[in-house]
């Protein structure tokens, strides 16, 4: 090989070492760069960019005998940092594919044992020379189990594909094709180094990363954006629900109704008449404020609007609404405006439709993994199965359902017959 062989190599990998750089710099840029994959692929560029500018000295050097220190200390770097990529491309597959998929915990750990033999086998090479070694005139020769490091590079990409092959129905198509080649271009490299070192192998391995940052890493922004978009619909939805929510609790016919028992009992029973108009003050309060709630609140704050919401009602059916509290727990957050609705239809639709009245219980407690809140009462009932045909559109419950399940990951379940009253069951999970 000549000297100007030399210095196209040397130009090669520091024009290599560049691309890395330019990489790790869009890398870097990235606002999401705190998320793992783009940790290890910044720990990936770094690695490729410093092997590169030192194998580029290296091949300045090689034949001038006054560098032979300088020169062991450079392979014995360019070797290792090679092992080391090596070991973050597979590494990198792997949280790559978790993304997708679960990824058993054994593969990382081999990944970490096969990367320690590797480095130690390296530095047993720098006493014993099995895999290179200078000679009395100061040339790099290579040692009888050179193949030998090839070998695990080889077995870390064949991992790669593996892996990638393994989970295809997990990834994306376009993930899927970009992982097989991500490992595969390196791997057919292996063929070539015997005509041209180990150049071949830190060109595919720079082909790879441009590659992957190409498509993979543009994917992934994409698929952020898109999630993004439908975080975004989903809030602007909850707001819609919300507002809906609190418009159809604060009806015409019920402040009315209210105004009037109140305006009643001015006469009758000027205390009772005070009491009445603070509830009332609490009940619109709560609504108003449930329009600014964008979280779940605390059970205890919703159970306050819903004392006061049946304590107006108390004075309008007096002994015909009786109210039981079965409170077992209060320890859990709920989104606002989901139990009182629940509790107006029992009253309105249950025991308000029946001749003499009825009871409403309203029970809170622990069940497993899940917090279940029950409004039960002994009212008319009526057939799930059939939509009441009144010419309203009776949105309240599914508001309800929907909050619930998008808010609090919590599920709400309907049970009645005619004539036997009616069972809600509200199922949170449990935090922590």
């Amino acid at each position: 090989m000549i000297n100007g062989m030399y210095i196209m190599s040397a130009g090669l990998e520091f024009f290599f070492a560049l691309v890395s750089v330019i990489l790790l710099t869009g890398c870097m840029l990235d606002s999401d760069r705190g998320r793992k994959t783009n940790r290890i692929l910044i720990a990936i560029l770094v690695v490729n960019a410093l092997m590169n500018a030192i194998d580029a000295c290296i091949w300045l050097w090689c034949d001038v005998l006054e560098m032979i220190t300088v020169m062991k200390i450079l392979s014995f770097l360019s070797y290792g940092l090679g092992s080391a990529l090596f070991a973050l491309f597979s590494y990198l597959v792997v949280c790559i594919i978790r993304e997708y998929a679960p990824v058993p915990g054994y593969i990382p750990k081999i990944i970490i044992v096969i990367s320690a033999v590797m480095a130690l086998l390296w530095v047993i090479s720098m006493f014993n020379g099995m895999y290179y070694y200078w000679d009395e005139n100061g040339v790099c020769q290579i040692g009888e189990m050179h193949f030998l490091s090839q070998a695990f590079g080889i077995l870390f990409l064949i991992l790669n594909i593996v892996l990638a092959i393994r989970y295809r129905e997990a990834i994306t198509r376009r993930v899927l094709g970009v992982l097989i080649l991500y490992s595969a271009i390196p791997l057919i490299s292996f063929a070539f180094v015997s005509l041209w070192d180990v150049l071949p192998v830190y060109t595919a391995s720079t082909i790879s990363l441009l590659l992957y940052y190409i498509v993979v890493h543009v994917e992934h922004g994409q698929r952020v954006a898109k999630q993004q978009t439908q975080l975004v619909r989903q809030e602007l939805e909850l707001n819609n629900s919300r507002t809906a929510m609190m418009l159809s609790q604060v009806r015409p016919h019920f402040l009315y109704n209210t105004l009037t028992a109140i305006a009643q009992l001015c006469e009758k029973d000027p205390k009772k008449a005070k009491e009445t108009t603070i509830y009332f003050s609490e009940y619109l309060r709560s609504n108003m404020k449930a329009l600014e709630q964008t979280h779940s609140i605390p059970f205890e704050k919703e159970l306050e609007h819903v004392r006061a919401y049946l304590a107006i009602e108390q004075v309008r059916f007096a002994d015909e609404l009786r109210v039981l509290y079965d409170i077992q727990t209060m320890d859990f957050f709920i989104p606002p405006l989901c139990l009182q609705p629940l509790v107006e239809n029992a009253v309105k639709h249950g025991v308000g439709m029946k001749e003499d009245g009825g009871t409403v219980l309203i029970r809170s407690r622990e069940l497993g993994d899940n917090i279940e809140i029950t409004v039960e009462d002994d009212g008319v009932g009526f057939d799930p199965a059939k939509r009441p045909q009144d010419g309203k559109s009776h949105i309240g419950i599914e508001n309800v359902r929907e909050r619930l399940a998008k808010m609090a990951d919590a599920g709400l379940v309907i049970s009645s017959n005619p004539g036997s009253g009616t069972v809600v069951v509200i199922s949170i999970p449990k935090k922590g």
